[in-house]
């Protein structure tokens, strides 16, 4: 296996077989530590997205939350994939009804908890 992180180089998303097999070991991987601690609140609140508006979003681990959030924007548009979540569609007028995410099981396994009004402030600061 090359030696290439998936925010260096959009080659699973362009069908290369090495960048997609390193891409599903990440995935599985990460999958083995979900069950052993639980996923989040940003996993959470995904979900309203994906049954409102078939938007797909992506969550990272703890240890690259960081590295993750400054290079998305830059990643995203490598990619062509939306960066605002006004580019999935989504709409400012149901944020209200988005925030029932916290209300999801995987809010429970975020660090620390959370208020309406602060999953509110993230779905409006992504928007």
């Amino acid at each position: 296996m090359g030696t290439s992180s998936s925010l260096d180089s959009p080659g699973s998303v362009a069908d290369e077989a090495d960048a997609m097999e390193r891409m599903a070991l990440g995935q599985y991987v990460a999958g083995m530590g979900f069950s052993n601690v639980g996923l989040d609140l940003v996993h959470a609140m995904s979900h309203p997205l994906r049954a409102f508006y078939n938007a797909r979003t992506e969550s990272a681990t703890p240890d690259c939350c960081r590295t993750w959030w400054r290079s998305t924007p830059r990643t995203c548009e490598r990619l062509g994939v939306p960066a605002r979540l006004r580019e999935v569609g989504m709409h400012a007028e149901d944020i209200p009804a988005l925030a029932d995410a916290l209300a999801d099981v995987c809010a429970g396994g975020n660090p620390r908890e959370a208020t309406r009004d602060e999953v509110i402030a993230l779905y409006i600061k992504a928007y």
